[in-house]
């Protein structure tokens, strides 16, 4: 639960998934881009085993899946922290 400025309490799901390989990775992004809806409230974030041990878990590793477009592409890599784009 996060609190806001105006004082409301919003939940915020967050999912950090990390494929083996590139392929299986665009896969789980189509899956949830076809399947998934727009006021889910989801925030998916995608990486590959590769990447995660070469550049860390904070490292500009994170693509996130963007549910509300139905772009069947991640968005470009960022670190965790750097990466805020909510629906």
């Amino acid at each position: 639960m996060v609190q806001a400025r105006n004082g409301l309490t919003v939940a915020v799901s967050s999912q950090l998934v990390v494929t083996p390989d590139p392929g299986q990775e665009r896969r789980l992004g189509r899956v949830a881009t076809a399947t998934l809806t727009d006021g889910c409230g989801l925030i998916i974030r995608t990486t590959t085993l590769t990447r995660l041990q070469e550049q860390g878990f904070l490292g500009p590793v994170w693509g996130q899946v963007l549910i509300h477009s139905g772009m069947k592409e991640l968005t470009p890599r960022s670190s965790f922290y750097d990466t805020v784009h909510y629906p």
